[in-house]
């Protein structure tokens, strides 16, 4: 019991410093409105640079997509025609064989 009625004692002058400060800071931030100020005119241009940053990522990533789903269309309309099919098949062995080669390469000069 005795040992709660310490960290009970503790606590409370824990909190008391707490909101000595808190009042401190407040009682000197008052004394300096225009420091206030230009701290929140400081947050508020990093919030629009933060915006702008993630509007131009979005804008990106749309474009992206965009030219994705071309890329998308157009080899599917490849695929369906024989002739289409059949180079889609070339390139897919020749793009193999080259990573088969690099990977044998590799091995070789690590060896």
């Amino acid at each position: 019991m005795e040992e709660l009625a310490s960290k009970v004692s503790a606590l409370n002058r824990v909190t008391s410093l707490t909101n000595l400060n808190h009042r401190r800071f407040y009682a000197d931030s008052y004394e300096h409105p225009a420091d206030i100020r230009k701290i929140t005119i400081d947050i508020q241009n990093e919030v629009h640079g933060q915006h702008a940053i993630l509007d131009q990522n979005s804008n990106s990533f749309n474009e992206f997509g965009t030219s994705f789903a071309t890329t998308v269309k157009k080899l599917d309309v490849m695929v369906s025609q024989k002739l289409g099919r059949s180079m889609c098949w070339m390139v897919s062995a020749i793009v193999i064989l080259f990573f088969i080669v690099y990977f044998i390469l590799a091995r070789m000069n690590s060896a």
